[in-house]
């Protein structure tokens, strides 16, 4: 009985010192909605650099815990991942909230392929492939380039990324895509695939691609009429079944043809909507459209739209464009369009606290009407005002 009762504290002075060492190495981990975020992942690798170069030398340190822990979890993780691969994955997750080494991202991303979870396969290649974490220094295959962009399509989830494959890739991705099993057997993706090829080949000839333009952009009244609710409705949807022309306005294929670039606005990117076109004589067309430069996943009332009408040559060239309307913060302009005569009214928005384009709580009290102004396209393109004789 007393050499049971030794043992039983030994025992339980163990656990306690077993739980004590889990939980300091669980204390400064990434969570799992952590693990791509690069600014969370450069604090954890911040901290084990630390105590590797400080500490490496004592026995049991912070820095050799996690690294110990980190490889049993992968090793774990491996030696079930052909009989359950969702735990596989947990664990290679659960590595790598401890110690987030490139290889472990790799590691994951190849049991992620298995599930055909390619968003977590595309995740994992960003990271490594647009050297997100400088703390990496390991060599990655030429391959991972070409897999990345592969997955991210699968996924849906390039799309600030095509502008790349359209326009300043060298490798032929896209070629390769065509002879890629994976991307094949995916009506959608495949479809998709042979759409950019396309546009990659009508982007070098302007006329051609304004001509895909003026296709893409169904609407061709003579009469528009807006007003201080329509001003500011956007058509968020990217339909990936649309044909040829699938979400140009968002790739950048007929960007070039206007004035308004992502430069000019304080974003990644802005959103282009291609509303009407409009014949103005056999040698000039108009188009209209908007552009969002909203904050994400604001109300309606809080967007920020801007409205303009643009005149070209039959081969593209832009002869001048204007704002003709928007929704902006405490301003707002509605315009109404009769073939080439246009008239703006311009608006001031009250709002009852001082706005604020994140206050969503704050409701606009009322709307006070400022001045109007009226403008006229010309025959050769270019627009003037109107000024009303006293």
């Amino acid at each position: 009985m007393k050499y049971i009762l030794i043992l039983f504290v030994l025992f339980s002075i163990t656990c306690t010192k077993v739980e004590k060492q889990v939980e300091f190495i669980y204390l400064y981990c990434l969570k799992e909605s952590e693990i791509f975020n690069k600014d969370k992942i450069w604090e954890r690798l911040d901290i084990l650099q630390v105590e590797m170069i400080e500490n490496s030398d004592k026995p049991n340190n912070y820095f050799l815990l996690c690294k110990e822990k980190s490889e049993k979890l992968l090793h774990r993780s491996d030696s079930i991942s052909s009989f359950d691969l969702d735990k596989a994955i947990y664990l290679a997750k659960r590595a790598i909230t401890i110690y987030p080494l490139q290889n472990y991202y790799i590691r994951l991303a190849e049991l992620a392929k298995k599930k055909a979870n390619y968003s977590i396969v595309t995740n994992c290649y960003r990271l490594i492939i647009k050297q997100e974490i400088s703390l990496w220094t390991e060599k990655y295959s030429d391959n991972l380039t070409y897999e990345y962009y592969k997955y991210g399509l699968l996924s849906n989830s390039l799309y600030d990324e095509l502008d790349y494959l359209l326009y300043k890739d060298s490798t032929g991705i896209l070629e390769k895509f065509l002879k890629d099993d994976d991307i094949l057997k995916d009506e959608k993706t495949s479809k998709n695939v042979k759409n950019l090829i396309s546009l990659k080949q009508i982007e070098s000839d302007t006329v051609k691609c304004f001509e895909g333009l003026l296709t893409f952009i169904k609407d061709s009244s003579q009469n528009i009429q807006t007003n201080q609710t329509s001003i500011c409705k956007f058509s968020y949807d990217r339909d990936y079944d649309e044909g040829p022309n699938y979400d140009l306005n968002y790739i950048g294929l007929y960007q070039k043809f206007f004035a308004n670039k992502k430069t000019d606005f304080n974003k990644k990117y802005c959103e282009y909507n291609f509303s009407n076109k409009l014949k103005i004589n056999d040698s000039v067309i108009a188009i209209t459209y908007k552009v969002d430069t909203s904050t994400t996943a604001c109300p309606s009332s809080f967007r920020h739209i801007f409205h303009y009408l643009a005149t070209f040559t039959k081969t593209g060239k832009l002869i001048q464009y204007q704002n003709i309307g928007y929704q902006d913060g405490t301003k707002l302009a509605t315009y109404s369009l009769d073939k080439s005569s246009i008239e703006i009214m311009y608006y001031t928005r009250n709002w009852r606290n001082p706005y604020k384009n994140d206050d969503f709580d704050n409701l606009i009290l009322n709307t006070t009407v400022e001045k109007s102004k009226k403008l006229k396209i010309n025959s050769n393109g270019t627009i003037e005002e109107i000024i009303d004789e006293i």
